[in-house]
C-alpha cells in the first residue's frame, strides 16, 4: 500500500511538472465562475424595445400604468429576457390586501390611495413580464438610458444597507424546472422618494432592509433619509 502511495504521488507531480513545461496551468474554478451567472451580473440592454401606451401590468397589489413611453429589455440570457427599462410617464398605485399595512401607507402617505408617479422604471423579473409587455407595446425606435439598469445593479452589490445578490436568485429561477415568479420593480418616484422598491417573491419577500418572509410581498424606501418597509404582505389571493 505504501509503494502504491508513493507511486500515485510521483504521478501526480510528474502530471504537475508536464502541465507547467508547456506553459499551462491546473484548471481552478471560482466562487463566482458560472457562465450563466456571469452573465447575469454583465447583464446590459439588448436591440429589443416597444412604445407603450395606457398599458396596466398588474402585480399582487401594485398596478403599474404606463401611460405613454419605451421600454427596452435587457439582453437575453439562456433565451430568457429577465428586465426591463420604462422611460415615459407612469404611475404605480398600491393596495395592500389587509387593512392594517393599508392603515400604515396612510399614516406614511397622509393619504387615502397611495399613487407614486414616474418617469423611470427598471424591473427584474422571471414571470411573464416580458411577454406581457411585448404583447402590448409596438416596435420602437429609440432606446433608453442604460445608466438607470446599472444604477439598480450598482444599488444591489453595493449599497450598504441592501446588499442582496438579486443575479444569483434570478439564476435559481433559471435552473429551474418549475416557472420562475420572482419580480422587482425600482421605481424612481417622483412624489414620495426616488429609490423605490416593489417586490415579490414566492420563496417570500428578500426582506431588503429586514427580514419579512415569510410574506411574500413588500414595498421599501432605501434612500438613507428616508430608510424602511412601508408594507409588507402575504399574496393578496392568501
Amino acid at each position: 500500500m505504501r509503494l502504491i502511495s508513493d507511486l500515485v504521488c510521483m504521478l501526480a507531480v510528474v502530471s504537475l511538472v508536464a502541465l507547467v513545461s508547456h506553459g499551462q496551468t491546473p484548471p481552478s474554478v471560482g466562487p463566482n465562475s458560472d457562465p450563466v451567472y456571469q452573465q447575469l451580473r454583465n447583464i446590459g440592454l439588448g436591440n429589443e424595445s416597444v412604445v407603450v401606451n395606457n398599458f396596466e401590468l398588474r402585480r399582487d397589489a401594485a398596478t403599474f400604468h404606463l401611460h405613454s413611453g419605451t421600454v427596452c429589455f435587457v439582453t437575453p440570457v439562456q433565451g430568457k429576457v429577465t428586465g426591463a427599462v420604462f422611460v415615459g410617464d407612469g404611475t404605480m398605485v398600491l393596495d395592500p390586501p389587509i387593512a392594517i399595512e393599508r392603515a400604515s401607507l396612510k399614516l406614511l402617505t397622509r393619504s387615502d390611495e397611495f399613487v407614486e408617479r414616474y418617469e423611470h422604471l427598471v424591473l427584474r423579473f422571471t414571470d411573464s413580464t416580458y411577454d406581457e409587455i411585448k404583447k402590448g407595446g409596438t416596435p420602437a425606435s429609440s432606446g433608453c438610458d442604460a445608466g438607470l439598469l446599472s444604477a439598480s445593479l450598482h444599488a444591489m452589490r453595493h449599497d450598504h444597507m441592501l446588499k442582496y445578490n438579486l443575479d444569483a436568485r434570478i439564476l435559481q429561477d433559471m435552473l429551474s424546472t418549475e416557472p420562475g415568479e420572482l419580480f422587482l420593480a425600482f421605481v424612481h418616484g417622483r412624489r414620495y422618494n426616488d429609490k423605490e422598491i416593489y417586490a415579490i417573491d414566492p420563496h417570500g419577500a428578500p426582506g431588503l432592509l429586514h427580514r419579512v418572509a415569510p410574506e411574500e410581498v413588500e414595498f421599501l424606501t432605501y434612500d438613507e433619509n428616508k430608510l424602511g418597509t412601508w408594507a409588507a404582505f402575504h399574496f393578496s389571493e392568501e
